[in-house]
C-alpha cells in the first residue's frame, strides 16, 4: 500500500488538504462527532475521506484500474478523456483523473495519427499514469511508432 501511495502523494495531499479544510471550517460540534464516530483525530478523518476518493468541492478524480483484460490502456485513455465508462474500465470524472497501470502493456497497432503514428489515443484532458516503471511498462511492438502521444501529460510516474 506505501507503494501506491507513493505513487499518488500530490494527488492524495490535494485531497487531503482540502478535506481538512473543509472539516477544520464545521462547528466545533460536529467535528467532534465525526472524530467519536471513528475514532481518529480531525486530520485521520481527512486523510481517510482522501483516500476514500470522494469528491470535495474540487474537481473529483477517477482511479481507471488497467489489469490488460477487461480494461487495456487504451480504453482507460479514453475513459479519462471522455468521462464515460469504455470498454472495461470505469469513466473517468471531470478534472485530473489517474490511470493505475498493474500490467505491462504491449502496443501493436497504431492508435491514431496525431503526432505521427502512436500507440495510444492522445490524452486531451489531464492524466496521470501510474505504474512502476513507466519506462518498462509500455512498449511498442514496432519502433516505428511513438507509445505515449500527447497534447498535454501532467505525470507519468
Amino acid at each position: 500500500m506505501s507503494g501506491v501511495l507513493l505513487r499518488r502523494k500530490a494527488d492524495l495531499f490535494g485531497r487531503f488538504s482540502a478535506w481538512y479544510e473543509r472539516l477544520r471550517s464545521r462547528p466545533r460540534a460536529e467535528r467532534r462527532r465525526l472524530q467519536r464516530r471513528f475514532g481518529l483525530s480531525l486530520a485521520g478523518v481527512a486523510l481517510l475521506l482522501s483516500l476514500n476518493g470522494s469528491a470535495t468541492g474540487a474537481s473529483p478524480a477517477a482511479t481507471i484500474v488497467v489489469d490488460g483484460t477487461t480494461c487495456t490502456l487504451v480504453d482507460a485513455i479514453t475513459a479519462a478523456n471522455t468521462n464515460t465508462a469504455t470498454g472495461g474500465c470505469v469513466a473517468g470524472d471531470p478534472g485530473a483523473d489517474t490511470i493505475d497501470l498493474q500490467v505491462n502493456v504491449t502496443l501493436t497497432a497504431v492508435n491514431n495519427e496525431t503526432y505521427g503514428d502512436t500507440g495510444l489515443p492522445v490524452a486531451t484532458s489531464t492524466i496521470t499514469i501510474a505504474a512502476m516503471d513507466i519506462q518498462s511498462a509500455v512498449k511498442p511492438a514496432r519502433p516505428t511508432f511513438a507509445s505515449l502521444p500527447s497534447a498535454r501529460v501532467e505525470t507519468l510516474h
